[in-house]
């Protein structure tokens, strides 16, 4: 069975033979959701956490009616309630009385309790050998495109928390999905020495935190009682000391008031010394650099916490969260990819154990993604699991469609030579590949040197529809900010507005005001997307808010770094860069288009905010779900058709709305855009390993997403081409059809 279906389970109830089950959500006293609150057996320690939306499930085996269930949040009073195979019920938790006392220890200074817990790790934590059964999932993520999705299930054996002895790895089952191009070949996945690493108590002596050296470089200092687990506990807050040249740590200590024993830490790099952060060890950094490859640390946080089982601590739930930047000159790449980690304990056996025979265990260097996947319907049927956040199956669906086109480019070049010798069949031949195997369903347009080589459509507008052709409507998406970018080169041709201008110029009150437009164009401004925000998404699709409103509610949020000094994308700026040219021309969004965009370029199939268009989108299958467009101005929102598009391409070419001076400023590289191997102007991606053609041309481009439409607008001034791929059954193998097509106009 293919990965994409077996990870429909992760989303969907399971109801095994034999079995309990017990779902619900966790709750604050507000009723929002409490993400990876514990929920255990009492008796048996079988348990699992709530994933970010408060939701879990959790089976076990037989009967447990006399048994109840435990619910524990950090700073909430912890809840016992009675089993009774209940399902999709809310559980909401008080905060605890605790949480508002102040800390106050005579004679002993934070650093001195830390430094006893430390001490008292042997008669703290479980020291007789016991086997921990465990879930782990893996999500990596380059920009908004999924590089990678992991899943495993698999016992511990740890002989103890003083022993030195080495834990023993032994894997139930696992899948994984990875982008096999985008992320070149490098293994994103697990060794079980990694995930040992994560239990910090187990090895304090080696723990840049926790050793004898570690202690000495921190500063500790006390903060308010919270509650962990249900008892009394310290926090103290924690930073690396002034004017060391290393990468330490910054966070927060929980340390039970009556044991005095680590029972939670959250921690990342320190300001003060992120940038001497480094990568692995010193041995692995030699053989990085053997494969002249290099991995940096722009981001690495950590929360660990422990459980009591027993009277004993034991680990519970981990969430390693890294931003790693990519480099290799040699295989040309460079790019930053998230990588989260979630990793919980689901189950504890303490009593009558023994180590794993050899043949059972994986080697702890040795990659859990590499080994064989099992297969099938029940999947997940006898082991608890933390139900994911976002749905999987699009994910693995999304990668998998990316490595079945990577094979079917490579067997296509393969070929190449086959291909006919004009210009006209042979671009078709290419796109009908693509739409013969399933990926490609839509319109093209293909412009070069003054002629006109293809304008054809492929496949239907809409199931049972008509055909497309070159009048069907595609909503471009984010190619919608290269209308965006030329409307406001206009402002400043008009000299109406300055690029030097500040947001709080034109939105006086606005909470980022001394961000700039330029910054705005650039997206150096570092206020952050509210695409990166499923919460802002969510509100955005479900009701039309005035730009006024949109700006407030969801453009408000702290900068990400200080505006003009790096690059991150954000529809959030183009957001604001809508409303700004609506308080310069005294006109709405959609108006300001028409008039000085549409009309003058005789764009007749082009619209703002249409919902009306003669086609309509598909995502996995199923038609995309209308949304009010309005609250996309300036970052999305436009509908148009390939003929228009490749008119909006000459009319750039031609200088007809801005002068050839403005149009080189705005086409001029501004920031790197890493994560795509391009450079960003005003509202245009410049590439530059991305296409082959790159080597000879300058190549300005920028690809769209709007639910089930997917678009790629290509321009290269040198030649006067023009690409345009407008599709509407969701993401088609955009960057390769166009490096295709690339090399095949310049034969």
């Amino acid at each position: 069975m293919p990965f994409v279906k077996l990870l429909l389970l992760l989303i969907l109830p399971s109801f095994a033979f034999g079995q309990e089950v017990v779902s619900g959500k966790v709750t604050n006293e507000k009723g929002e959701p409490l993400a990876f609150a514990s929920v255990r057996l009492n008796k048996n320690g079988t348990g699992t956490f709530t994933n970010e939306k408060g939701l879990f499930r959790l089976t076990w085996p037989g009967r447990s009616n006399s048994d109840s269930l435990v619910v524990s949040f950090i700073g909430y009073a912890e809840q016992r309630i009675a089993i009774k195979n209940k399902e999709n019920f809310s559980i909401p938790m008080t905060p605890a009385e605790a949480t508002l006392e102040t800390v106050t220890i005579t004679n002993i200074t934070a650093l001195d309790l830390v430094k006893r817990a430390v001490d008292k790790i042997p008669e703290n934590y479980w020291q007789t050998p016991h086997i921990t059964h465990g879930f782990y999932r893996v999500h990596t993520k380059k920009s908004d495109e999924h590089l990678m999705l992991s899943e495993a299930v698999f016992d511990i054996f740890n002989p103890g928390y003083s022993s030195s002895k080495t834990n023993q790895f032994r894997l139930s089952q696992m899948r994984s999905i990875q982008d096999d191009k985008g992320s070149h070949g490098i293994d994103l996945g697990l060794n079980p020495k990694g995930l040992y690493k994560y239990d910090i108590i187990r090895d304090f002596d080696q723990s840049d935190l926790l050793d004898k050296s570690g202690l000495k470089k921190h500063i500790f200092r006390f903060l308010k009682r919270t509650t962990v687990n249900g008892q009394p506990a310290h926090q103290i807050a924690f930073d690396q000391k002034d004017g060391l040249k290393e990468s330490l740590f910054k966070g927060i200590l929980y340390i039970d008031v009556e044991t005095e024993a680590i029972v939670g830490i959250k921690l990342g790099r320190s300001p003060k010394g992120i940038a001497y952060a480094k990568y692995g060890s010193a041995a692995e950094r030699a053989l990085l650099k053997v494969m002249g490859m290099h991995i940096d640390i722009n981001r690495d946080d950590l929360s660990v916490e422990y459980q009591s089982i027993s009277g004993k601590w034991i680990l519970a739930r981990v969430r390693n969260d890294n931003t790693l930047r990519f480099r290799s000159k040699g295989r040309n790449y460079d790019f930053n990819a998230d990588v989260r980690v979630d990793y919980i304990i689901t189950g504890i056996d303490t009593a009558g154990v023994s180590s794993f025979a050899a043949k059972e265990t994986l080697g702890n260097n040795r990659f859990i993604e590499s080994q064989q996947q099992k297969s099938g319907a029940d999947f997940w049927k006898d082991y608890n699991i933390l139900l994911a956040d976002y749905n999987a199956e699009e994910i693995a669906a999304t990668i998998e469609a990316k490595n079945e086109s990577n094979r079917l480019k490579n067997q296509l070049l393969a070929k190449w030579k086959k291909l006919p010798k004009q210009a006209e069949p042979r671009i078709d031949s290419i796109i009908s590949y693509y739409h013969r195997n399933g990926l490609f369903n839509g319109s093209v347009l293909i412009n070069h040197k003054g002629q006109s080589i293809l304008q054809k459509g492929y496949g239907l507008s809409r199931v049972g529809g008509q055909p497309n052709d070159i009048h069907t409507q595609f909503r471009i998406g984010s190619a919608s900010k290269t209308f965006t970018a030329v409307l406001l080169m206009q402002l400043v041709q008009e000299n109406k507005c300055h690029l030097t201008d500040t947001i709080g110029t034109w939105l006086p009150g606005y909470v980022h005001g001394r961000v700039t437009l330029e910054q705005l164009l650039s997206h150096s401004s570092g206020i952050p997307s509210y695409s990166r925000s499923a919460e802002s998404l969510s509100a955005m699709v479900q009701k039309r808010y005035p730009l006024q409103e949109l700006i407030e509610k969801f453009g408000s949020d702290s900068l990400e770094f200080e505006p003009g000094t790096a690059f991150r994308y954000s529809n959030t700026g183009y957001l604001l860069l809508a409303a700004v040219a609506e308080r310069i021309t005294g006109t709405g969004w959609k108006q300001a288009l028409e008039e000085r965009i549409f009309k003058p370029v005789e764009m007749q199939e082009t619209a703002f905010a249409d919902t009306a268009i003669n086609s309509r989108g598909y995502w996995m299958g199923s038609p995309e779900v209308l949304y009010p467009l309005e609250n996309m101005a300036g970052a999305g929102g436009i509908s148009s058709t390939v003929t228009d598009m490749g008119k909006w391409a000459l009319a750039v070419y031609n200088h007809q709305l801005i002068s050839k001076s403005l149009t080189d400023s705005m086409l001029a590289p501004r920031f790197a855009y890493t994560d795509w191997d391009a450079w960003y102007g005003y509202g245009w991606m410049k590439d530059e390993k991305a296409f082959s053609a790159s080597k000879n041309y300058s190549i300005w481009y920028h690809p769209g997403t709007d639910v089930g439409y997917y678009s790629m607008f290509v321009m290269v001034p040198e030649t006067q081409t023009c690409i345009v791929l407008l599709g509407n059954h969701g993401d088609f193998p955009r960057y390769d059809m166009t490096d295709l097509l690339l090399m095949a106009l310049k034969e």
